[in-house]
């Protein structure tokens, strides 16, 4: 799919639409619209031309994109970019995973906005999976990554930046870190709340002059 609306769709939300399990989006190079919050409960892949090359724009009021149970989203080779509203005042997560399966590589996220405690994750996970290689994560409010309610993430790879947290881990999840640069965090680089537990924990590079690299708190 061309980002001038030409190919087998005229645009994204269309595609998503007619997709069925186990389907491949393919978007090519350019800016493209997705102005639709979608929930996913079959498998699709959606891969672009590239990170710095495909652009995947939205203004939306709630959370983005959110994978289900059944549901099962690889993406690859793009940029996820949530851009706010004119007086915004939604509380928003660019993408959910809620007990499915999410595998991003070479993907970077930003624009989760948090409000009284709500969004503002760049990836939550929550009672799911998701595997990210080489994941960019920025100008999230709350955190690049959260991880709660008995959900697991390995994340090998990437950078997390201006953001108000790196990494969370709640009670009873578990994350695996590695490789990861954290610049403009403006707390820790990963909390570990309660039980939750992180199997490693190996940082590329901590930028900031009171960021703290591993926080226990409870």
């Amino acid at each position: 799919m061309r980002a001038d609306g030409t190919g087998d769709a005229v645009d994204l939300a269309t595609a998503i639409e007619l997709s069925r399990d186990g389907d491949l989006i393919e978007l090519d190079e350019g800016e493209h619209r997705f102005d639709a919050c979608v929930e996913l409960d079959w498998e699709l892949v959606v891969a672009g031309a590239g990170r710095e090359l495909t652009r995947v724009l939205g203004e939306v009021p709630e959370d983005w994109w959110v994978v289900l149970e059944e549901g099962r989203l690889w993406l690859k080779d793009l940029r996820l970019e949530r851009v706010a509203g004119r007086d915004e005042i939604a509380a928003v997560d660019v993408l959910g995973c809620r007990a499915g399966l999410v595998r991003l590589e070479r993907v970077a996220l930003s624009g989760a906005v948090e409000i009284d405690d709500n969004g503002g994750a760049g990836l939550r996970v929550e009672g799911g999976e998701a595997v990210l290689r080489d994941v960019e994560v920025a100008d999230c409010s709350f955190a690049g990554v959260v991880v709660q309610q008995g959900g697991r993430a390995s994340y090998d790879g990437g950078s997390v930046r201006d953001c108000g947290l790196g990494c969370v881990v709640d009670e009873g999840a578990s994350g695996f870190f590695e490789r990861i640069r954290f610049d403009r965090i403006e707390q820790h680089a990963v909390v570990l709340l309660g039980k939750g537990s992180v199997e490693a924990c190996g940082f590329g590079e901590i930028g900031g002059e009171e960021v703290v690299g591993l926080a226990l708190e409870g």
